[in-house]
């Protein structure tokens, strides 16, 4: 097994990591039957042709839920994102024999064509990680996700128009290969695409995605403002998480199986399943038009998180309101601990 000091040393120079036997063995099968048996009840129906795909996965299948706060996972992903990360979304996603290779992208929140996204050229910083669990063996023949290792440190990927075809093989492309039970962890601005699958098998994984504390997930949640005006109001397209029910959620802390994890899920599920409704974004619609309220508000809330510089700049009352709505919401999850 790689040291966590190798891990992040991968992760800094190839943008990615492969964390071996973190679901055991003698629950694989289990596992991955259920995780089918779910993403043919739920599958999307838009996905492409022989791809198996589920947003917002873990609202329908909590098979995977023991093992997302496994203590290596959570080691690498804090030394790369800082404390206080969360889960951002989870996704299902079987390739079937005979799907088509996939073109050339950086996951969100650097995939260009979304409408949520850091504009390229984007800063050389880790905002973002998907790991990918592999539920079954993942090779070269049954379509192990093709990446070009390093792409991370560019500032831009083939989304973005940035003279690279999407469909242009790359030289030093390569199929990532591990046993069932591994985790693939990429720098989410890592190129990659979907491998076509040539076995006689379905190739089995789940996605999860990790942000840091301060990132703004609003633009993936049904009906948050953020949605409305980048999505809804642009027609351009967004992915979509939808909440945890409660009952859910609370079921994640029962049974032997989480009684050590249950708190490590709170936190880490802890935007995927809001607590209440959604006040801050009220506060920030009726506080339109009530320039000494925003600004008050605005001090206190860059102050505590450590923007001081951005008080000085002369911002227009709507730059003000995304700010408030921006900070104060990621600091939700302060308040209510």
């Amino acid at each position: 097994r790689m040291t966590l000091e190798r891990q992040i040393q991968a992760m800094q120079h190839d943008g990615w990591c492969v964390l071996d036997g973190i679901i055991p063995a003698d629950r694989l099968v289990e596992v991955r039957h259920q995780v089918i048996a779910s993403t043919n009840r739920h599958r999307n129906p838009d996905a492409p042709a022989n791809i198996g795909h589920v947003s917002g996965f873990l609202k329908y299948d909590q098979s995977l839920a023991p093992w997302l706060a496994d203590q290596r996972l959570l080691d690498l992903a804090g030394a790369l994102l800082g404390r206080h990360f969360r889960i951002s979304f989870t996704t299902a996603t079987i390739n079937e024999p005979g799907n088509d290779r996939g073109g050339w992208h950086a996951d969100w929140p650097f995939n260009q064509r979304n409408a949520g996204h850091v504009p390229a050229p984007y800063p050389d910083a880790v905002m973002h990680l998907t790991t990918i669990w592999m539920l079954s063996s993942f090779t070269g023949e049954n379509g192990g996700t093709l990446i070009v290792p390093g792409s991370h440190r560019k500032d831009n990927n083939p989304t973005g128009n940035n003279g690279v075809s999407p469909d242009e093989p790359q030289p030093n492309e390569l199929n990532v290969t591990g046993e069932a039970g591994s985790v693939l962890v990429m720098d989410s601005r890592l190129w990659h695409s979907t491998a076509a699958n040539t076995s006689r098998d379905p190739r089995v994984a789940v996605v999860v995605r990790y942000a840091p504390w301060w990132l703004n997930l609003n633009v993936l949640r049904p009906g948050s403002a953020d949605r409305r005006i980048l999505v809804d109001e642009t027609g351009i397209t967004e992915n979509l998480v939808p909440a945890l029910p409660k009952d859910v959620f609370d079921g994640l802390r029962t049974g032997h199986l989480f009684k050590c994890l249950g708190g490590l899920l709170k936190d880490l599920l802890r935007v995927v399943c809001p607590l209440g409704g959604d006040f801050l974004e009220a506060l920030v619609q009726l506080s339109v038009g009530a320039n000494i309220i925003v600004k008050t508000i605005c001090a206190k809330i860059l102050k505590c998180v450590g923007y001081v510089e951005l008080l000085s700049h002369n911002c227009p009352l709507e730059r003000q309101c995304r700010l408030v709505h921006m900070f104060v919401t990621q600091l939700t999850w302060c308040t209510a601990q």
